[in-house]
């Protein structure tokens, strides 16, 4: 169920997926903004916890088992608890290849989206934005950060934003910072490649910030003193919106943010900028709870 200001809509059930175990079901959803298929990650509910990738056709309600992963990762010893191994999931704008993501070392795969073509990429450590934030731009551009994209470091290092193309070549590094406390994340990509946002982590605290993908234009974007998290970004890089002080805060251009929530009991845990840059959906929750309904703004 959808609530946008207040008004409830009922839409259409994708899946039907019954589990008989608390921690599986689908994961996470990714759907390139047009075209008839997106891709999910499911947890199966058998007793080996495979995590699998599918490609869904919105129309006919076609479902295709693309990529199961049985490997496994190091999780938390934790009664009740549960770290999924299968991070993040993300289509490319043709709805022709899946780019997903594990827990391990040289953690990138690809797969075509009848399920042919599984590959593993040549990255040692990388990390991507969730599920519904574009990391590929509509050249097949890929961004991510990550502290050691080559192999092991012997010493610890930045982490910093990097680029490449889809199948895991000519990695270059967009950012170039110094000190080890720095760690960049969540980093997007507008669709038409020519900016990156991304959150940046110091010891101050964390704020967004954008670039372009040969390292030029580097700004920061947020204001205040607050956490700032989960950047989203428009087709063109015009508009950015983010997470800051349990609101949804825009900019355009080069202008100052402005606030597009203004919530006195309920917090926006992430944000979402549509293409067009014209309309941004946020999932609210409770302070320090979880999400619990999807808004939606102009």
């Amino acid at each position: 169920r959808t609530q946008i200001f207040g008004t409830s809509k009922f839409t259409s059930r994708l899946t039907d997926y019954k589990p008989d175990t608390l921690f599986s079901g689908v994961s996470a959803v990714d759907y390139p903004g047009s075209g008839p298929r997106l891709a999910y990650s499911y947890v199966t509910d058998n007793t080996t916890g495979d995590e699998e990738v599918h490609v869904l056709d919105i129309s006919s309600r076609a479902d295709k088992l693309v990529a199961s992963d049985r490997d496994g990762c190091p999780r938390i010893l934790c009664v009740n608890c549960y770290s999924a191994c299968l991070r993040n999931v993300h289509m490319t704008a043709d709805g022709n290849t899946v780019l997903y993501a594990m827990a391990r070392n040289q953690p990138l795969y690809l797969v075509k989206s009848d399920g042919t073509g599984q590959q593993r990429l040549n990255v040692y450590q990388a990390s991507l934005a969730p599920a519904g934030q574009r990391v590929i731009s509509q050249a097949n551009r890929v961004v991510f950060t990550s502290s050691a994209p080559f192999g092991p470091t012997l010493t610890a290092a930045p982490t910093d934003v990097y680029i490449m193309n889809l199948d895991g070549s000519s990695i270059e590094a967009v950012t170039h910072f110094s000190a080890v406390s720095s760690v960049a994340s969540h980093a997007v990509i507008s669709a038409n490649g020519a900016w990156i946002a991304f959150a940046l982590t110091e010891p101050a605290g964390t704020q967004v910030w954008i670039v372009r993908p040969d390292g030029t234009g580097l700004r920061w974007l947020s204001a205040g003193t607050s956490d700032a998290s989960s950047p989203s970004i428009s087709n063109d890089g015009n508009v950015v919106s983010y997470v800051q002080g349990g609101q949804v805060k825009q900019v355009t251009g080069l202008n100052s943010p402005a606030d597009v929530t203004r919530f006195t009991l309920s917090n926006s845990v992430s944000s979402l900028t549509s293409g067009d840059g014209r309309r941004i959906a946020a999932l609210l929750g409770p302070p320090g709870g979880f999400a619990a309904g999807v808004y939606m703004a102009d």
